[in-house]
């Protein structure tokens, strides 16, 4: 991967996305299905100190939460997810 290049996935279950040691990135959209769960950033130990939200469904195509940010990540703080659903974003470093 280089800088610009863009990272995301979508996922059934519960998902970290956890860059290389000296990558980071920046998360731009995140999505849950279905109206329940939470996604956030993790230490690996602080699991959910820092979870941002547990939306209801937003629109028609059962997307339980969608949140437009800029969240930085990186191999020590990095994206979580409890429940299936997607993100996307660029690496930065």
């Amino acid at each position: 991967m280089a800088v610009g290049d863009v990272v995301s996935a979508t996922y059934a279950g519960a998902n970290n996305f956890q860059p290389a040691v000296g990558i980071e990135c920046i998360i731009l959209h995140a999505n849950l299905v279905g109206g329940a769960g939470n996604f956030g950033l993790t230490d690996g130990v602080n699991v959910g100190a820092q979870y941002m939200g547990n939306w209801q469904n937003v629109n028609n195509f059962g997307l339980g939460g969608m949140l437009i940010a800029r969240i930085p990540i990186n191999n020590t703080v990095y994206f979580t997810s409890t429940t299936s659903g997607g993100y996307s974003g660029i690496q930065i470093k």
